[in-house]
């Protein structure tokens, strides 16, 4: 018993010592206050309209909500034809407004982000439902562009089991 009183009082003082060798705590800097700048959000859309009840209508709600809550400023256009050619000059009007992060809802984007990508390597892409590619069914998405795909299986799961 008394040996173990010892042990346990040792272990004590070399508890204790440790703690009281232990380095204060410094005070934190001071945190530096980072300016955020809006982002600039284009979109052109298809053939359709901003309240198409369809990926258009869909795609601008979202850009919307983040200009609702200060994370960007948006804008879209609406080409005059619906050929590749159209697509990319609008894309080439909000670029040239300094819009940096553009947004294309649908597979009739696929040729004109790819043309884009490449063009303008500076600015953002988001191609909705599409693969980049020349016309030849080869994807190629660059660093600056994302393709976003539907989960369109499960839809179709539900579906099939509804029908069951």
């Amino acid at each position: 018993m008394k040996k173990a009183i010892i042990v346990l009082f040792a272990v004590a003082l070399v508890a204790g010592g440790l703690v009281s060798c232990k380095k204060q705590a410094e005070t934190a800097p001071a945190v530096a206050e980072v300016k955020v700048e809006k982002m600039k959000v284009g979109m052109v859309t298809d053939s359709g309209t901003i309240d198409d009840k369809s990926f258009n209508q869909g795609t601008w709600e979202g850009i919307l909500r983040a200009s609702s809550e200060g994370l960007a400023s948006e804008k879209y256009l609406k080409p005059s034809g619906s050929t590749e050619a159209d697509y990319i000059k609008e894309i080439g009007n909000l670029v040239d407004a300094k819009y940096n992060f553009i947004v294309t809802p649908g597979f009739k984007f696929e040729t004109a982000i790819f043309a884009a990508q490449t063009k303008y390597p500076e600015t953002y892409f988001v191609l909705i439902d599409g693969m980049p590619h020349a016309g030849d069914w080869n994807p190629v998405v660059g660093p600056n562009t994302v393709s976003i795909f539907f989960a369109e299986q499960q839809a179709g799961f539900l579906a099939g089991v509804a029908a069951s």
